[in-house]
């Protein structure tokens, strides 16, 4: 929700979005207001307390992800690329990167590493807390889900879908066989 961030308390229902799944992936849209606290005003634009963004979230198999972020009340756009590459079972490496349409001077390189690096700590912290054996079967029922889970759930079928087109299948702790490739 990025409280510390942008997120609004008084609104922590997830937004409604288009969604269409792709063969290799899906792209979700939708339009939030966010908060715009003083430290986001070069970021956003704009400095009013209420601002709005509108979201264009394309995910790619298997682990890349475009974050398209648009400022409507000031016309910036902020793009970011990132890829998240498995390590091992618990470890993943992340690497970010990001376009704008204004300049330096509108707002500093560095003032957008820090805007993004406290927005993806909060990430990290949701994903630390998470089971790195969450399962990517859904068909195991070990879970229960909202509408807001959609696109989660289709990276994690397209994921299934991808490990079986090469013989594989997932494995978890509770498995009591494992499969080795050959």
């Amino acid at each position: 929700m990025h409280n510390a961030n942008f997120g609004t308390l008084e609104n922590p229902k997830p937004a409604p979005y288009q969604f269409s799944e792709t063969d290799d992936g899906f792209e979700a849209e939708t339009r939030v207001p966010i908060r715009n606290p003083q430290a986001g005003h070069r970021v956003t634009g704009t400095t009013e307390p209420i601002t709005e963004r509108h979201l264009v979230n394309r995910y790619y198999l298997p682990f890349s992800r475009r974050f398209g972020c648009s400022y409507p009340a000031s016309g910036i756009d902020h793009i970011i690329y990132n890829c998240a590459t498995p390590i091992d079972d618990e470890r993943m490496m992340l690497v970010q990167w990001l376009y704008r349409n204004d300049s330096e001077d509108s707002c500093s390189t560095s003032e957008l590493i820090a805007w993004d690096a406290a927005i993806t700590a909060e990430d990290r912290d949701i994903l630390e807390a998470t089971d790195a054996d969450a399962c990517v079967d859904t068909a195991r029922k070990v879970e229960f889900h909202m509408p807001s889970d959609k696109p989660g759930l289709v990276i994690r079928k397209q994921s299934l879908d991808l490990l079986r087109a090469h013989g594989e299948e997932e494995v978890h702790r509770g498995s009591s066989l494992r499969k080795v490739p050959v």
